[in-house]
C-alpha cells in the first residue's frame, strides 16, 4: 500500500473524508479532502493541496470544464467555485 504508516493501537488512522474525484490529462488524481483538494499523481505521491472551504460546509463535488477543459468547478454547500489550471481535464470522454 503507498503511504501506509503504523498507528499507535490507541489512536485513530487518520481521515481524509474524501469527496468528488476527478483526473486530469496527464493522469493526476485530485480529491476534495478536509484539507481541500488533495492532487496524487498517476503512482499515488502526494503532490500538494489547493487549500479552499466553501462558504457553509466542505465542498462535496468537482470537475474539470470549460471549452478547453482548463476550468476545474468545485461545488459544495450553496458554493459554486471556478478555479482557472494550467492542467487541462482528461480528454478520453466527450463530457
Amino acid at each position: 500500500m503507498l503511504g501506509a504508516t503504523r498507528h499507535s493501537p490507541r489512536a485513530p488512522p487518520p481521515r481524509s473524508n474524501a469527496d468528488g474525484l476527478v483526473t486530469d490529462d496527464d493522469g493526476r488524481l485530485y480529491s476534495l479532502t478536509e484539507s481541500g483538494i488533495e492532487v496524487l499523481s498517476p503512482t499515488g505521491q502526494h503532490l500538494g493541496v489547493i487549500p479552499l472551504w466553501c462558504i457553509t460546509r466542505r465542498c462535496q463535488n468537482l470537475g474539470f470544464g470549460g471549452p478547453d477543459k482548463r476550468m476545474l468547478y468545485v461545488s459544495g454547500g450553496g458554493t459554486l467555485l471556478r478555479i482557472p489550471m494550467l492542467a487541462r481535464g482528461f480528454l478520453g470522454r466527450a463530457k
